[in-house]
C-alpha cells in the first residue's frame, strides 16, 4: 500500500502533520535556533563588508600627472562602515548584558512597535504602568453610640477576605509576568 501513489500521499501528509506538531511543541527552541543562526550570518556578513570598507578607506591613490585637469592629485576613500544595531530584548544569560539577572536592551526607535512592546513589557516587569496599582478602601459604617473600636475592628475583619483575594490575584499576575520572559 505504501508504494502506491495514494500510500505515498498519505505518508507525505503524515510527515507534514508530524513536522507541524514538532514545530508547535518546540517553537521557542526552533525560533531561538534560527534567530541565532540568522544573527550569526548577519554579523559575519557585516564584519566582512566592514573589513573590505576599512581596507578601501586606507588606500590613497594618485592620479598620474599626464591626466588632463586631474593629474598629480591624491584621492582617498571615505566610505562609512555598516551600522550595527541591537534588536533589543531580555536576557538573563551572561552576554553583552544580562550579567546581573534579567536585564533589558531596548532600541530607541520612535514609533517602532518592537521598541514600544519592549518598553511596555519592562514597565510591567518593574510594576509600573497600567494594572500594577492596588487600591483597597473598605467602607466601615459605625452605627449608634456603642463601642466604636469593636465596630471598626469587625468591619476590617469582614473586609479582610476581599483584601486577601485581591492580593492573591495581584501576585499571581506578577508571577505570570516573571515567567513570560
Amino acid at each position: 500500500m505504501f508504494t502506491s501513489p495514494f500510500g505515498m500521499a498519505v505518508l507525505a501528509v503524515g510527515a507534514l502533520v508530524t513536522a507541524g506538531v514538532f514545530l508547535y511543541k518546540n517553537w521557542d527552541k526552533v525560533k531561538d535556533t534560527f534567530v541565532g543562526i540568522w544573527s550569526s550570518i548577519k554579523s559575519v556578513f557585516a564584519s566582512g563588508i566592514n573589513f573590505i570598507i576599512g581596507g578601501l578607506n586606507k588606500i590613497n591613490f594618485t592620479i598620474p600627472d599626464w591626466v588632463p585637469a586631474l593629474g598629480g592629485k591624491t584621492f582617498g576613500f571615505n566610505i562609512p562602515l555598516l551600522a550595527t544595531y541591537a534588536s533589543g530584548g531580555f536576557s538573563s544569560k551572561a552576554a553583552i548584558f544580562g550579567e546581573a539577572g534579567l536585564e533589558a536592551a531596548i532600541p530607541i526607535k520612535p514609533g517602532n512597535p518592537r521598541s514600544i512592546g519592549l518598553l511596555n513589557k519592562t514597565a510591567q516587569l518593574l510594576g509600573v504602568g497600567g494594572g500594577s496599582q492596588i487600591i483597597f478602601s473598605p467602607q466601615i459604617f459605625v452605627l449608634g453610640n456603642g463601642d466604636v473600636k469593636d465596630q471598626v475592628k469587625q468591619g476590617i475583619e469582614a473586609a479582610y477576605p476581599g483584601f486577601e483575594n485581591m492580593m492573591d490575584n495581584f501576585f499571581a499576575g506578577r508571577r505570570r509576568l516573571s515567567f513570560d520572559t
